[in-house]
């Protein structure tokens, strides 16, 4: 195990919450370290964005970048109930996107370096604490262990929920709603609605907890 270094932020995972977070801690001054399993650009299913994620993007400064990459706009969700017997329609007050969630966790990276935040791709094994106290972490690059320190270690593993499974924080628990079986496909040639309409979410609703 070679000798450790230390940051006052490190982080797990670099998804778009991981970025985020580096962002901001960076924008208060502080040394942050991103620590992610994947290579990027890397798969990913999704994402529709809501409005509130749409506004952070622009508080970003990322708008027109997001336009470039030519990810459609998302004026709202269309929603149609059982054997289309009632539709209805939700806005989104605030402009959002849907996105390749390959190329935008990418550019959220980017911004993330540009702010100063560091990069180590590697798993994390473990924690590393001091009298009962968690103070960095252990993690696996190049097959070899390493050390980092840091004031505060940062969980944005997602569904992995790293420091639940270390017992570090509390019990995962998972709600009704995600006790569900998901499949997902890509599609090529599909005819859409016409504009306005053609790049809403829609919803096709069976039951409770049925939907595609």
């Amino acid at each position: 195990m070679n000798a450790f270094k230390s940051y006052d932020v490190v982080i797990i995972g670099s998804g778009p919450a991981g970025s985020l977070c580096g962002i901001e801690c960076r924008k208060k001054g502080l040394s942050v370290l991103c620590i992610e399993k994947d290579e990027f650009p890397r798969f990913h299913i999704g994402e529709s964005l809501t409005g509130n994620a749409g506004q952070i993007i622009r508080d970003l400064g990322l708008a027109e970048e997001m336009d470039a990459a030519g990810f459609p706009d998302k004026p709202g969700v269309n929603v149609i109930g059982s054997l289309s017997k009632n539709e209805f329609f939700i806005p989104i007050l605030a402009p959002t996107w849907q996105v390749r969630r390959s190329d935008f966790d990418n550019m959220l990276k980017r911004k993330a370096l540009e702010h100063g935040v560091e990069y180590q791709q590697g798993l994390v094994k473990d924690v590393i604490k001091h009298e009962g106290k968690v103070v960095g972490a252990i993690y696996k690059a190049d097959d070899m262990e390493h050390q980092v320190r840091s004031k505060v270690l940062v969980d944005a593993s997602g569904q992995n929920t790293f420091l639940s499974r270390k017992g570090i924080a509390g019990k995962r628990e998972i709600e009704f709603f995600s006790q569900q079986i998901a499949s997902f496909a890509h599609y090529k040639g599909v005819e859409r609605d016409l504009p306005p309409f053609s790049t809403n979410t829609t919803i096709l609703y069976s039951k409770q907890y049925h939907w595609s």
